[in-house]
């Protein structure tokens, strides 16, 4: 099976801005995970932290979306030391780790700790070379040092563009649509997704998550639609390239997704998910012999992780099942 959409939810929680009304403070009710979001919408960051703890009974992945907004709520309110510590708790239940990694460099940029702030900054783009936001905070604050050190002044927080270290309000939408995406509402997930759009029409991550929901829905022509925008804006992202082919494949139009396979494993030699694509697109071919190179390659670039050589190693098996059919319809008929 083509994969590789799972990766999105790399960008999903970068410093989030936004959230939403205010309940009856003086009522001793549960409160939903819903009505978190609702006040974290509007903005009510102080009323998000105060409602954290009272909510209902949650499941692990409820669970771990409250902890991300109890986290952008302490960074949105300058609580540094406490969003720190959030999310240097959250780093032992994230699947993906590069997006917490940037944002604890973060804090620890704003609490004035340059050095740890360009380590989780290069954790962050060594997880994940993709990932454009950590690689430039990496780059500013690592040349500001240097170019400080030299010049033996001092570093302050107001020397950096804070756009580089704070989300966007279309970041922020994208943040909690994403929440709503796994909490079972992609409507509202689509429209803040087109909110985002509307407030940042040059950042692609809002096309992306669009393309990627509607192509979860079956609505692939507009999953290619909205892919093929983010392109235009980003057309050096691997990721961008394979989903837009995993679309392609899904809509029937194979040898669109053959080249932006292609197109996605030249921007990243070592970006396995399109490598095992590939494998199952020479496999529907009945290019047993391609498709068994392509599996191999992906066992080597990727050999840890577990979904993706799931995928392969299935894939892999259809090919060698299928030389030994081969081989032995061979050995029969030398044996007539």
């Amino acid at each position: 099976m083509l994969g590789k959409r799972n990766r999105l939810l790399i960008l999903l929680f970068l410093f989030g801005s936004v959230l939403f009304a205010t309940p009856d403070d003086n009522s001793d009710r549960k409160i939903s995970l819903n009505e978190v979001l609702t006040q974290y919408k509007l903005k009510n960051f102080n009323v998000v932290l105060r409602l954290a703890n009272r909510t209902t009974p949650l499941n692990r992945s409820e669970n771990l979306a409250l902890n991300y907004l109890r986290a952008h709520s302490f960074l949105q309110l300058k609580e540094y030391k406490n969003a720190l510590e959030q999310f240097l708790n959250l780093l032992g239940e994230a699947p993906y780790k590069y997006e917490i990694f940037n944002n604890i460099g973060a804090c620890y940029f704003y609490l004035g700790d340059y050095e740890n702030a360009l380590r989780y900054f290069d954790f962050s783009k060594t997880e994940n070379p993709n990932y454009k936001i950590a690689e430039k905070n990496y780059i500013l604050l690592r040349n500001a040092t240097a170019t400080k050190t030299l010049e033996n002044n001092w570093i302050s927080p107001t020397d950096f563009p804070e756009t580089f270290l704070v989300s966007s309000s279309a970041n922020a939408d994208i943040s909690t649509g994403w929440i709503y995406f796994y909490l079972g509402k992609p409507t509202e997930a689509i429209h803040l997704f087109k909110k985002a759009i509307k407030s940042d029409s040059e950042y692609s991550l809002s096309y992306l998550s669009l393309g990627y929901l509607y192509d979860s829905g079956g609505n692939f022509r507009s999953a290619i639609r909205y892919y093929e925008a983010a392109l235009k804006i980003d057309p050096e992202y691997p990721d961008l390239w394979n989903n837009l082919a995993i679309s392609y494949y899904n809509d029937g139009q194979t040898e669109k997704a053959l080249s932006h396979f292609q197109k996605a494993v030249e921007l990243n030699p070592t970006f396995a998910y399109p490598v095992n694509n590939l494998g199952y697109l020479h496999l529907q071919k009945g290019d047993y012999t391609l498709a068994k190179k392509y599996f191999l390659r992906s066992i080597e670039l990727n050999p840890s992780g577990p979904f993706l050589l799931g995928e392969t190693y299935a894939g892999l098996s259809i090919c060698n099942f299928h030389f030994s059919e081969r081989d032995e319809a061979k050995r029969n008929k030398k044996d007539r």
